[in-house]
């Protein structure tokens, strides 16, 4: 199984503990805090970078990025992903769904937005064994079966590649996010001990 981790670590720690040190766990709150709505927007900008280069809806993926939130104990925040792999019906098709006819050179393809895509031999659209969903599959032989599920690229993968894509800000975006969230956090632990809020 494939995993990316998102690690934020802390970068003002020291001054943060300076000007929450008159509050109890005042520091750690307001890291754990910042941590917290920080990973939060990380998933949607990754959610957002692979939608900007694959032909796949947020929805079918989004609930498999798992966010393992910090703690007073543990002051980090992970995305954990889990990398199986998206059936190609997920994706661009054309035809998008199941006609009454067969179709001459295979079922029209696009995974990635850059790319022009195209027809994969032998491939129809059909209903899946245990699911009524419509599938893609593809005959391995001139003969009526066997066939198989085509697959694209695992949600581990276009992650990755959203991720390490040049033109990509998440992990600078995620920095910048956490020092506005912490400062913010700090600036309410210190309006909570004055009796502002």
């Amino acid at each position: 199984m494939s995993l990316v981790n998102l690690t934020i670590t802390l970068p003002q720690l020291s001054e943060t503990e300076q000007l929450l040190r008159h509050i109890p766990n005042g520091a750690g709150k307001a890291m754990m805090r910042a941590l917290n709505r920080t990973i939060v927007g990380v998933r949607e900008n990754s959610v957002r970078s692979v939608r900007d280069m694959y032909t796949v809806r947020g929805g079918e993926f989004r609930s498999l990025l798992k966010i393992n939130k910090a703690t007073l104990t543990r002051l980090a925040a992970l995305i954990t992903v889990r990398g199986h792999a998206l059936g190609d019906e997920r994706f661009q098709l054309n035809p998008s769904k199941r006609t009454g006819r067969k179709v001459l050179n295979g079922v029209y393809v696009r995974v990635r937005k850059d790319s022009a895509g195209g027809a994969v031999k032998g491939t129809f659209l059909g209903v899946g064994k245990f699911s009524k969903a419509t599938l893609l599959f593809r005959r391995l032989t001139n003969d009526r079966l066997p066939i198989e599920h085509i697959h694209g690229p695992s949600i581990a993968s276009m992650v990755k590649m959203a991720f390490y894509n040049p033109g990509s800000s998440i992990e600078d975006d995620a920095k910048a996010r956490l020092v506005r969230e912490l400062s913010h956090e700090i600036e309410y632990q210190l309006l909570k001990k004055a009796g502002a809020r």
